[in-house]
C-alpha cells in the first residue's frame, strides 16, 4: 500500500472505508471522488483503499459545500447525519430505516463538517437549522469553535422579533408578551448547553442574549444567565487574561508583543460587570417610572425586575462580584419598592426554592453585605472581592443614612474608609452631597451646618441666617442620644478638602443646598441663595440674559425644578416667574444649541410644572378669601347675590387661572412637538436627562386646587363622610336620567383637568364625580373611589387624587417583615 505520510511525521490513525452504493436520490458520487483526491492513486492489485480520518473529515465537509454550492442541501444534511450517527455512541437522531448511513468508522467527528454546515446554512439565512445543528454537535460533546458559536447565537438574536409592547390586556385574555420569541429561546437554550459543555463563549455573545431577552421583556431570564455565568466560573476558575495597556507615546503597535496566555477552551474568562450594567440599566428605568406612579406603566411586570435584582443581591452576598465599582448595582438595590410582590430564592438549608418577599430580602442582604465589609479581612479569610472604591463606599452610605436610618452604621463606614483602610480614602464632593442631604432629612441641622461650612468653598453660605421662620413647622422628631453621638462621630471623621471644591456649579451640591434651606424651615433664604449661586440675576439687563440663560443650560433641569420648589415655600411669587420664564428660554436654548455645547439636551421636569402651578395657586386661594371677606362685609344687610360675589372676585385670580392654562397648554405642546404616540417611548434615559414631563398625580392636585374652587361654590365640610359624595352623585345621576339636567356647576377648564385625568388613568376624586355626567369620556377606569377597603383615620381625598410617599425619607412602620433564616 501507498504510505500516505513522511518519514519525520507520526503515521495517523486509519480508518478503512468501504464503498458504499446507494440508489436513488441519496446516492453521493462525489464523495468517493473527494476522498480519493486526498490519497495517491492506489494500484489496481490492492483490494481496499485506506484513508485517515483526517481525509476523511476534511472529504466530508467539502462535499457539503459542494451540495450546497449545487442547491442539494439534503445530500448535506444525509453526509452530516451519517457522521453523527457513527460518532455517537447512543445517537440523537435516528434515520428512517429505508435510508442507509454511510459506514464512517466511530473515529471520524463530524466536528469538521459540522462547522461547514453550519457556516453554509448562516450564510443561506437558514438560521434555525444551523441553531439545530449546533446543538446536536453540543449534544455530542464535540468542541466548537468559540467564533462559529458565537456566529449562531448572535444570527439568532438579530432575527428575533420585535418588542412587544407594554400594553394593558382584557381581562381573560393571556399575556404573550412574558413569552420569549422562538430565536431567543433557542439562544438562551444553546448558551446553557454550551456552558454546562464546558463550551467557550465569547464576550459579546453573552451581551447580544442580554440585550435580546431586556428587548423582549425579560431581565429575570438575563440576570439568570449572567448569575450561571459567574457561578460556572468559581466552580471552574481561570484568570482572566491581561489586557496590555497601550501607551499614546509608542510609536508602533506592531512591535508589541503580547504575552502569551497558558489557557484551555474549556474554560470561560471571568465575567466583567458590563455584562450587569445593561440590566441594571433596564431595571432602574422601570423602577423610576414605578416610583413616579403612573399608572399606565402598571402593565409592566414589575415581579420579573425584582426576580433580577434578587438574583444580583444574592451574588453581592455571597462575594460572587469581582469589581471595585459595584455603586451602580447598590443604588439600584436600594430602590426596591415596598409591594407584595414575591421573589423565588434559595435559602442556606433548603433544596427548592422559598418565596419571599423582594424588599425585605434584599435589605437583610445590603446589611448583611455591609456588615460583612465592616467586619475587616482579619475576620473574613474566604473574601472573595476586593477592596472598594470612593464610589461603592457613598453608596453604601447612602444605604445607611436613607434606607437603614442609622447613623451609626454610617460612621463606621466612614471610619474603615477614612482611617483603617490602607491606603486611607478622603471624602470627595459626591460623599458631601450625601452626608448633606441625608442630615437635612433627618433634621441634623448641625451636622448639615459643619458640612456646608467645610465644603462649601467660595460660597459664604455661612453667613445665612439658620434659624427657622416663626410659626413654621418644621416637624423635629425626638432626638435620640445615640444618633447625636453618630452624628458627632461623623462631623469627627470629616475634613476640608485638600482642593476647594466649586459649589456654583455642582448641580448635586446646588439641589441639596436647596432641599437643606426649605427643610430646615427657614425658606426664606432661597432667593439670597439663588441670587449667590448665580450672581447674573442681580443684573435686569437684557444683554446679561443670554449669560443666564447659558448658566442654566449647564445647571440642568433638576436644579430649576429645586429653585422653583424653594421659592414657592419661601412666598416669592415675582421671583418664581422670572426663573420659569428663564427656564423656558434654558430649555429652548438646551435644544437649539450646536452638539459641542454644554451637554445633552433636557426638559423642565414635571416637578417644575407642580410648582408653579402651586405658586398660582397660592394667588388663587388669596384672592378667593378677599372675595369672601368682601362679601361678608357686604352682606350686613341681606343675603349676598350672585353679582356681588363676583364684583368680589379680585382680578388676581383670573391672572392666576389664566397663567395656569397657559402653562398646561405648554407641557402639552411640549409631548406634541416631539409626535410621541405612546407613553412607552416617553421613559427615555435617564442618565442624559432626557426625560419627557408626564402629568402625575401631584401635578393634577394642583391644577385641582385652582379650578375646583370658585366664588359660587360653597365651603367645604371638613368632616363630610362618603355618604354625602355618594347621595350628592346618586341624585345629579337621578336628574341626568330622568329630565337630561347636567350638574348646575359647569367649569371647561375642569372638565379638561378630568378628561387629562381619565386618559393618564388616574381615578376621578369623589367631590367630582358628578361633573361627569353627560361627558363619556370621564370615567374612573380603576374603579378605586367605590371601593369597600378600609383606609387609614384622617385620609380625606375627596378632592384630590392620594399620594403615597416617595420622597424624602421613609415613614417609619411599625411592623416590618422578618427575612428568614439563611
Amino acid at each position: 500500500m501507498f504510505q500516505l505520510w513522511s518519514r519525520t511525521q507520526r503515521p495517523p490513525t486509519c480508518s478503512h472505508f468501504k464503498a458504499a452504493h446507494i440508489q436513488g436520490r441519496c446516492a453521493i458520487p462525489s464523495f468517493r471522488l473527494h476522498a480519493a483526491a486526498f490519497a495517491a492513486p492506489s494500484q489496481p492489485s490492492e483490494p481496499e483503499i485506506r484513508y485517515t480520518t483526517s481525509q476523511i473529515s476534511r472529504a466530508a465537509g467539502k462535499t457539503i459545500r459542494l451540495a450546497f454550492g449545487e442547491g442539494d442541501s439534503r445530500n448535506a444534511f444525509f453526509v452530516f447525519t451519517s457522521l453523527c450517527k457513527n460518532h455517537d455512541e447512543k445517537p440523537s437522531v435516528v434515520l428512517p430505516s429505508v435510508i442507509e448511513p454511510l459506514p464512517f468508522s466511530n473515529l471520524v467527528t463530524p466536528r469538521f463538517a459540522g462547522h461547514c454546515l453550519i457556516h453554509q446554512l448562516l450564510r443561506a439565512g437558514l438560521t434555525i437549522k444551523a441553531a439545530r445543528c449546533t446543538d446536536k454537535l453540543l449534544f455530542a460533546r464535540v468542541k466548537l469553535h468559540p467564533r462559529t458559536l458565537s456566529a449562531v447565537i448572535q444570527a439568532l438574536c438579530r432575527s428575533s422579533l420585535p418588542p412587544r409592547m407594554n400594553l394593558p390586556k382584557p381581562d381573560g385574555q393571556v399575556d404573550e408578551s412574558s413569552w420569549l420569541s422562538q430565536p431567543v429561546r433557542i439562544a438562551v437554550h444553546l448558551l446553557d448547553l454550551s456552558r454546562r459543555r464546558g463550551q467557550l463563549c465569547a464576550h459579546p455573545t453573552y451581551l447580544d442574549v442580554i440585550h435580546a431577552c431586556l428587548a423582549q421583556g425579560r431581565p429575570d431570564i438575563a440576570a439568570h444567565q449572567y448569575s450561571a455565568l459567574v457561578r460556572a466560573w468559581y466552580i471552574n476558575p481561570f484568570p482572566s487574561p491581561a489586557i496590555p495597556s497601550f501607551s499614546s507615546s509608542s510609536s508602533s503597535l506592531t512591535h508589541h508583543v503580547l504575552p502569551a496566555i497558558q489557557r484551555r477552551k474549556s474554560q470561560a474568562y471571568l465575567p466583567d460587570s458590563t455584562l450587569m450594567l445593561p440590566i441594571l440599566q433596564y431595571v432602574n428605568q422601570r423602577l423610576n417610572l414605578h416610583a413616579r406612579r403612573i399608572p399606565y406603566h402598571d402593565a409592566i411586570d414589575l415581579s420579573r425586575c425584582l426576580q433580577a435584582l434578587a438574583q444580583f443581591a444574592t451574588l453581592l452576598d455571597e462575594q460572587l462580584i469581582r469589581s471595585r465599582d459595584i455603586s451602580l448595582l447598590l443604588s439600584v438595590l436600594c430602590k426596591v419598592p415596598k409591594v407584595q410582590d414575591k421573589v423565588a430564592v434559595k435559602l442556606k438549608g433548603r433544596n427548592k426554592s422559598t418565596m419571599v418577599f423582594a424588599q425585605p430580602y434584599v435589605r437583610y442582604l445590603l446589611l448583611h453585605f455591609t456588615k460583612t465589609l465592616l467586619s475587616g479581612p482579619e475576620t473574613r479569610p474566604d473574601i472573595r472581592m476586593p477592596s472598594p472604591n470612593i464610589s461603592t463606599y457613598n453608596a453604601l452610605i447612602h444605604f445607611a443614612l436613607r434606607v437603614q436610618r442609622s447613623p451609626k452604621l454610617a460612621g463606621r463606614l466612614l471610619h474603615q474608609m477614612v482611617k483603617q483602610r490602607s491606603p486611607p480614602i478622603l471624602p470627595n464632593p459626591t460623599t458631601f452631597n450625601i452626608l448633606l442631604r441625608s442630615a437635612s432629612l433627618m433634621h441634623r441641622n448641625e451636622l448639615a451646618r459643619e458640612i456646608i461650612q467645610r465644603f462649601s468653598a467660595g460660597l459664604p453660605i455661612s453667613s445665612l441666617n439658620d434659624e427657622p421662620v416663626v410659626g413654621s413647622s418644621t416637624g423635629v422628631p425626638t432626638t435620640d442620644v445615640n444618633d447625636s453621638l453618630s452624628m458627632r462621630r461623623i462631623s469627627s471623621l470629616l475634613s476640608s478638602p485638600k482642593k476647594p471644591h466649586n459649589v456654583c456649579s455642582d448641580p448635586y451640591a446646588i439641589v441639596a443646598l436647596l432641599g437643606h434651606v426649605v427643610s430646615a424651615g427657614t425658606p426664606g433664604q432661597a432667593p439670597d441663595l439663588i441670587h449667590r449661586i448665580i450672581p447674573e440675576l442681580h443684573s435686569q439687563a437684557k444683554d446679561r440674559r443670554a449669560l443666564i440663560v447659558g448658566r442654566l443650560v449647564q445647571l440642568g433641569p433638576h436644579v430649576l425644578a429645586a429653585m422653583l420648589n424653594a421659592l414657592h415655600k419661601s412666598g416669592n411669587f415675582r421671583f418664581a416667574e422670572y426663573v420659569w420664564t428663564l427656564a423656558r428660554q434654558a430649555e429652548r436654548s438646551s435644544w437649539t444649541a450646536e452638539p459641542s455645547g454644554s451637554g445633552p439636551p433636557w426638559f423642565i421636569p414635571i416637578e417644575a410644572y407642580t410648582s408653579m402651578v402651586q405658586v398660582y395657586s397660592a394667588s388663587y386661594r388669596r384672592a378667593l378669601n378677599t372675595s369672601r371677606a368682601i362679601t361678608r362685609r357686604s352682606s350686613s344687610k341681606g343675603s349676598p347675590s350672585t353679582a356681588s360675589r363676583r364684583a368680589a372676585m379680585t382680578p388676581m385670580a383670573h391672572v392666576a387661572r389664566t397663567r395656569v392654562a397657559k402653562l398646561y397648554r405648554h407641557l402639552l405642546d411640549t409631548r406634541r412637538r416631539f409626535r410621541l404616540t405612546t407613553e412607552e417611548s416617553l421613559s427615555v434615559d435617564d442618565n442624559n436627562g432626557f426625560r419627557i414631563p408626564i402629568p402625575d398625580a401631584r401635578f393634577f392636585n394642583a391644577l385641582l386646587e385652582i379650578y375646583g374652587r370658585h366664588p359660587l361654590m360653597a365651603r367645604r365640610a371638613p368632616q363630610a363622610s362618603p355618604s354625602r359624595w355618594r347621595r350628592r352623585f346618586v341624585r345629579s345621576l337621578s336628574r341626568f336620567v330622568e329630565w337630561g339636567r347636567v350638574p348646575r356647576i359647569f367649569d371647561p377648564g375642569l372638565v379638561t383637568i378630568l378628561r387629562a385625568m381619565t386618559r393618564h388613568g388616574y381615578p376621578i376624586p369623589k367631590a367630582y364625580r358628578e361633573i361627569s355626567l353627560g361627558h363619556p369620556e370621564i370615567a374612573d377606569p380603576l374603579g378605586a373611589n367605590w371601593t369597600t377597603d378600609r383606609k387609614e383615620a384622617g385620609n380625606r381625598d375627596y378632592f384630590y387624587i392620594p399620594v403615597d410617599k416617595d420622597r424624602g425619607m421613609p415613614a417609619k412602620g411599625r411592623w416590618r417583615p422578618r427575612c428568614p433564616n439563611r
